[in-house]
């Protein structure tokens, strides 16, 4: 609740700071070898920016949040882009308090520079190692402004370093390959669930790194990592992942599915029945597919982007699902 309500009161506050314009509208990179963002926290969080001189990914300097008391702090800045663009946003994160969240966040403030909604964020649980976290967004026909929020949320006094970010335009994604090498996905359980969501580098299909869902003892619900999708009614899509159980009660289902939403992201009452399978089935990789056609009639015709799940469903033993090598392929439909 009190990190709801930091986000809240920040989104209305937010609109103070001034723009600093990049002069690209495409490709913005800052790795922070020298000045770091404009700051801002509430009024009860006692924390210190600084720039960081010595830390760093590729290069030394990276932007630092230290914070003595509870609550969140973030770094912001605001960039002009593109309208109706899909964007990629990435930044690099370390911390070695235990505890620490740190997201990535964006908010759209359309052309007058006054704030119009959030677009969302992507959350992260770093450690001392450097870690990518990367989000997908796509600017509405009225954004001219976006800004961006580099956050630290932690219970006890904590520090967390930023470098390398960046915000590239990118060509719609037709044939999309997540490898999950880094935290690029959003997440969902159910009220009461006793799950965890995270990122293993150390387990993998192909290479190191998968997205991980940890049933937790007494757990009877269910959640899934989540991301968007940009589709265009008329043309047919194949999602696949490889999943893994570990742990799991042989009956617990992993799952692959998506659900309808328009262009602003409201659900339309649509959903792709989930491909299923057990935990006994996948002690190893397994593959789920499918393959939909979004067809351009009724309430299919309003959708824009699909919200892609991938789930674990109740265990009677703890354990962790894992998911690993997502491809997303757009097919052209041949004309008779």
């Amino acid at each position: 609740m009190k990190k709801t309500l930091f986000m809240t009161t920040l989104f209305a506050a937010a609109a103070m700071f001034g723009a600093d314009a990049a002069p690209s509208k495409t490709e913005i990179k800052d790795d922070f070898t020298a000045k770091v963002w404009s700051h801002w926290n509430t009024s009860k969080v006692k924390a210190k920016y600084s720039h960081n001189k010595t830390e760093g990914v590729t290069a030394k300097g990276a932007a630092q949040i230290n914070t003595t008391t509870p609550g969140s702090a973030c770094f912001l800045k605001r960039y002009e882009v593109e309208p109706s663009s899909l964007y990629q946003v990435e930044v690099m994160v370390k911390s070695t308090t235990p505890g620490v969240k740190a997201s990535l966040g964006l908010q759209d403030f359309g052309l007058n520079q006054k704030f119009v909604k959030v677009i969302g964020s992507q959350t992260a649980s770093p450690s001392a190692e450097w870690q990518k976290i990367v989000y997908y967004f796509k600017t509405g026909a009225k954004t001219k402004w976006v800004q961006v929020l580099l956050d630290q949320y932690c219970a006890t006094p904590a520090t967390t370093l930023f470098d390398d970010f960046k915000m590239t335009k990118v060509d719609y994604i037709s044939e999309f390959y997540d490898s999950f090498a880094a935290n690029n996905w959003g997440n969902w359980k159910a009220a009461g669930a006793k799950i965890k969501f995270g990122h293993d580098a150390t387990v993998g299909k192909k290479a190191p790194g998968a997205a991980k869902i940890e049933i937790l003892p007494g757990n009877t619900k269910s959640g899934c990592a989540t991301k968007h999708i940009y589709v265009t009614p008329g043309k047919t899509y194949t999602l696949v992942v490889w999943v893994k159980a570990k742990g799991l009660s042989p009956n617990a289902k992993l799952s692959l599915s998506f659900q309808a939403q328009d262009e602003n992201y409201k659900f339309l009452g649509l959903a792709i029945p989930s491909r299923t399978i057990t935990a006994a089935d996948c002690a190893d990789w397994k593959q789920i597919v499918i393959t939909r056609k979004i067809v351009p009639t009724g309430k299919w015709a309003k959708c824009r982007t699909i919200l892609v799940t991938l789930g674990a469903g109740s265990s009677s033993t703890p354990g962790t699902a894992y998911f690993d090598d997502f491809e997303f392929f757009e097919e052209e439909d041949e004309e008779e």
